[in-house]
């Protein structure tokens, strides 16, 4: 009798934890040695071989201020990244090469953020539980790039304050875009 309470226990503290999407393994990576690593990482969903074309190719050769990449590998809900990168450029014409190539290829969404110092520029917006996007501050030539899939913002590491207005939980919200953009 007690072998079968103690069998039946475990079974449900298992099928709790399996259905509480509970995380089996993460990755952190701060330094940016690693940049060109994570972009490897299957949570990365942008369709591109590599670098997201939204981001530097390379950063060894510019003043990275902060950087943060976490991957979580999640059960059984997949994976979840969120990279953070503040880069500030010290040469005035890298700095508005780099400015101009995000013009090009991303939508101007200030409507959607709460940050009056700086312009926001965004590939997707919740679409597909990913969102990419870049917070530039012309006057100190700083680019703020932020990729995230599918992160609940508790999870988010870095200044809430650098998300766009109404960023919600994804897991809240699975069946509809968070922003509709079109």
């Amino acid at each position: 009798m007690f072998k079968k309470y103690i069998v039946t226990s475990v079974l449900i503290i298992n099928m709790v934890f399996i259905l509480t999407g509970c995380y089996i393994a993460f990755k952190d990576y701060y330094h940016e040695e690693d940049y060109r690593e994570i972009w490897e990482l299957t949570g990365f969903r942008h369709g591109y071989e590599g670098v997201s074309p939204f981001f530097p190719e390379r950063i060894d050769n510019l003043e990275v201020k902060d950087f943060l990449c976490r991957y979580d590998q999640q059960i059984p809900l997949g994976e979840g990244v969120q990279l953070f990168m503040k880069i500030q450029y010290i040469d005035k014409m890298i700095f508005d090469k780099e400015y101009d190539k995000i013009r090009s290829m991303a939508f101007d969404c200030n409507d959607f953020f709460e940050v009056d110092d700086l312009s926001a520029y965004a590939v997707r917006l919740g679409e597909e539980w990913s969102t990419e996007y870049a917070l530039i501050d012309e006057e100190q030539q700083i680019i703020y790039y932020i990729f995230l899939y599918s992160v609940p913002k508790s999870q988010i590491r870095f200044n809430h304050r650098l998300l766009p207005a109404g960023y919600e939980d994804y897991w809240d919200n699975y069946t509809k875009k968070i922003y509709d953009t079109e």
